[in-house]
Formats: structure tokens, sequence, C-alpha cells
């Protein structure tokens, strides 16, 4: 039962962005950055125009905030009680503008009071928005109980001009109808998140964070091991009882606002709470982590399904993601070193290849996934250094270069599917991967595909490991008359993809 508990009500406050000495309007100004200091406004792009700051105020933020409303309650303080705002402590919340009513009257109705901000930086493209606690109950900087006040500051350059974008842009953020400004969307919230405790200092001081000794070759590595994520954790990943769960990585690379304070993107770098974001799904992960705090009472209903390691089970976590130079878990990590070979990305939405790096030092040893190879691993330090599938230039199922992808059709509702022994006759191509429409069926959780030249669907059943068609069978001019494409589940082509559901 949630008797007590109501949807939680933020309240947003925009004055630093009417008030023009606080942004940048022109080249050549001098603005205050995000913590006070003045920097110079150097381009064009660090302009706050009058349509970012509508797309800001009027879709973005209100969208953001939905999306925790939707999922996260809170006990309301009483009825007479207004969030008093008397603490905004340090060069970050001190920034921000606060109207003389919010220190005296206070800011009634709400359970959460947000200050947003877009300005200059004086590294222009370190980051997209970040977000910091300024006060918590009851009316003080010191975690005592629920965050109260936040603050939000956005970097212009990041800003959409209108929620008008185009289909590649649709496809690009999920097959949203809003384009990128999706993607800001989710990065408002995850910043909102920020704010609301899913901060390192907020899991420290509910007893959720601990250290696990050894892990995967690498020492002291940080984890959430409270109850909720736990049980989240086995379910989203297929992890048995008997196998060993120490807790959920946290992110141990980067500076101290991203270190211990998101997940560990190794493993999960689809969700919402990312170091780096991706499809920023708000999944059954995020809203355990909230849950655990004993701040909020979250509705696991509208967790967000994430096709990234469903089925990995305990070894994505204890075991490296490659030995000896092939990885222990093909469904998150590649190992191909051709340059020929193609596959799908995670999300689904291009046809990509293995991203290996060649760096001019070895690797931490944790991260020598090569025999003899010490220098060789994947892009980025979040990961770990793990190879995954990465997209191409121009293969994008939502609206790529069909030259660049032999097979595939493109489109709002195309998603990519693997492929295995599939030829394309003219020009002769082996492809490992092909986009291709997806019609889906909500009622039976089924979908049907469309390959290219074809004008037959081919059904998928309900997905899963195992499941195939044939291509040849519906384009026989396309293809040699071999090979098949997999099925993934449902959820992996269909969610987020609403053109799929119009009929054909």
């Amino acid at each position: 039962m949630d008797s007590g508990w109501a949807p939680i009500r933020i309240a947003v406050f925009t004055p630093d962005l009417e008030d023009q000495s606080k942004y940048c309007t022109a080249v050549g100004q001098m603005r205050p950055d995000s913590s006070g200091s003045l920097v110079r406004c150097s381009s064009v792009a660090d302009l706050l125009t009058d349509a970012k700051k509508r797309t800001l105020i009027s879709s973005i933020l209100p969208q953001a905030v939905s999306m925790h409303a939707q999922r996260l309650k809170v006990r309301p303080p009483a009825a007479d009680t207004t969030i008093v705002v008397n603490t905004m402590p340090g060069s970050h919340c001190g920034s921000f503008t606060v109207p003389p009513a919010h220190r005296t009257v206070g800011v009634p109705d709400a359970d959460f009071v947000v200050y947003v901000a877009a300005g200059p930086t004086s590294t222009p493209r370190s980051f997209m928005a970040w977000a910091v606690t300024c006060q918590y109950y009851p009316n003080t900087a010191t975690i005592t109980s629920r965050p109260a006040v936040g603050a939000v500051y956005f970097n212009p350059r990041y800003l959409p001009t209108s929620i008008g974008e185009t289909q590649e842009e649709i496809d690009l953020y999920g097959g949203s109808p809003f384009g990128s400004t999706n993607g800001l969307r989710r990065a408002a919230a995850h910043e909102l998140l920020h704010a609301l405790g899913f901060t390192s200092a907020v899991f420290k001081a509910r007893g959720m964070f601990a250290t696990v000794p050894s892990l995967r070759g690498k020492k002291n590595v940080p984890v959430l091991n409270s109850s909720a994520v736990r049980v989240a954790a086995k379910a989203k990943y297929g992890i048995s009882d008997t196998d060993m769960l120490y807790g959920v990585e946290l992110e141990d690379q980067g500076a101290a606002g991203t270190s211990l304070s998101h997940w560990k993107r190794r493993a999960a770098k689809d969700e919402l709470m990312a170091p780096v974001l991706s499809l920023a799904r708000y999944s059954s992960l995020s809203l355990a982590a909230m849950e655990d705090m004993g701040f909020y009472k979250v509705n696991f209903s509208q967790a967000e399904p994430v096709a990234l390691g469903a089925t990995a089970g305990g070894a994505l976590f204890t075991e490296p993601c490659l030995t000896g130079g092939t990885t222990n878990t093909p469904t998150v990590f590649c190992d191909s070193r051709s340059s020929s070979a193609r596959s799908c990305t995670a999300d689904r939405l291009s046809i990509g290849q293995c991203a290996l790096t060649t760096y001019s030092s070895a690797l931490p040893s944790y991260a020598q996934y090569f025999p003899n190879q010490p220098t060789l691993g994947g892009s980025l330090s979040h990961s770990d250094y793990c190879p995954v599938i990465q997209p191409l230039s121009n293969t994008g199922c939502g609206g790529g270069s069909l030259g660049a992808m032999p097979g595939s059709v493109t489109g709002g509702n195309a998603r990519c599917f693997d492929a295995d022994d599939l030829v394309v006759k003219s020009p002769f191509t082996n492809v490992g991967a092909i986009c291709a429409k997806v019609h889906c069926n909500n009622a039976s959780r089924t979908y049907a595909v469309l390959v290219s030249g074809a004008s037959i669907w081919l059904s998928c059943g309900g997905g899963g490991t195992g499941v195939t068609v044939q291509p040849a069978v519906s384009s026989p001019g396309m293809f040699m008359k071999r090979g098949t494409i997999a099925c993934p589940p449902y959820d992996d082509v269909c969610y987020a993809n609403p053109l799929a559901f119009a009929k054909v």
C-alpha cells in the first residue's frame, strides 16, 4: 500500500533565463559561467536565443518533470508547510538567482524546488548540463532527509531551437516524435535525478554504498548493494540466486561529478543514470536506487526496458568482458578484429562494427583483453576499455545511406537485425546485419519485418534466442536463397518505435 504517498511535485523556476546579464546574447560578451567566473561568449553556439529558451522552458523541462512525477512518490509535508529557501551554499548553488519571496514566504504546494540557468562555460564542449542539491529537509545543507532544493545548469550549445526535428533525429533518439528534444529531455531528467539524490553523498549517507576488495582484477570497486537494487539487477540481467552479485557497480572513472554518482557504463550504458548518455532509459535499476534511499516510493510499472545485458547473467559482473581475446558475453561486448565484420548496435538503431583502439601505452592490467596486445582495447575508459559495437558512418536505420548498408531498408520504423550467412545478390555481398522495417502488435507482443525489395511481411513471433526468418522467402530478387536474420525480443525493436504500430 502507498497510503500517504503522492506523486512528487517539482516546482521549476527560471529567473536566470530572463536576466540577459546571466547568459550570452552576442559573441564577444563577458558573462558569468556556472561558478560565477566571467568567461567570453566565444561562439554563436554559446548564445541562448529566444528559440532555445522557449524550447527549454515550454518543452524540455516540463517533459523531464513529468518523467519523475509518473515514477516517484513522496510523503508530502503538512498542508501548511512551504519550502523556505534559506540555504544556497557554495559557488554552484550560490550562483543561481532566488526570488526574495522564496527566502521569506517560501514556495507553497511543492515537494522539490529547482532553479534553472543556461550560460557559457570556459570549456564549451565539456558538458551538456549539470545539477546539484542545494538544500535538504528541514531547511538544511546537511543530508538529514529528502532533498528539497536543487539547481540545474544547461550548456546552450546543446539546446535545440525547436521540437520539430528531422526523421533521422527522431530515429536517433529512440523513435520519439520530439527528435533531439527527447535527447535533451532525458538529459534534463538525468540531471534532475542527481538533484533529487542520485549522488555518492546520498548513497553513502543512506548506507547504500560499498566497495568490493577485488573484482575482475580491479581493487576496491564501488557498488550499490542495497536491497531493491540487488533485486532489480537480478531480474534485469538474468542473474540466478546461485550467481555471485556483490552489488551493481558505480562509475569509478572521471571527475568528482561523474565518479561514484553514475552507474558503471560497462554494463549500463543505456541507463538514464549512465555517465555518458545513450538511450537513457529510466529502468528498474535507477528506480530501485531511488526506492532504497527511503525518501521515495517508486512506480516500478513505469520502468522502461533496457535490452543491453538482459540475458548476460552474473558473469557480466564477475568475469572480464574478454578472455584471451574472446568475449564472455557476446550480447554486450564484441571481439572481432575484422574491419569488414558488421553487427547491430545494442540499441538496434544502426549497423555497426566492433570498435577497437590501439593506445600509445599499455592499458591497465585489468583491461588487457588481447594476448600479447596490451595497448589494444575498447574506446572508453568508462567501460573499462571493453569493446562494443559502435555505429558506422551513414548506417542509421532511420535514414542511412543504402550504399553503405547493402540489403537494408531505412525508415522511422526500421531497426537493425543480425544476420547469419545472408548474401545480397547484387553486389554479391555477405552481410552481417541489415536494417528492416518493423510492424508491431502490442496486444500479442509479436512483430513482423519487411526486408529490402519485399512486399511480404515475415512474422518474427515473440522474438528471442533461436528465432530466425529467411529474408529470401519474401525478397528472392535481393537475397540468395540462404541465410537468416535473428529476431530479437519484442521490446528491443518495438519499444519507443511509434511508427511500427501504424497500419500497413
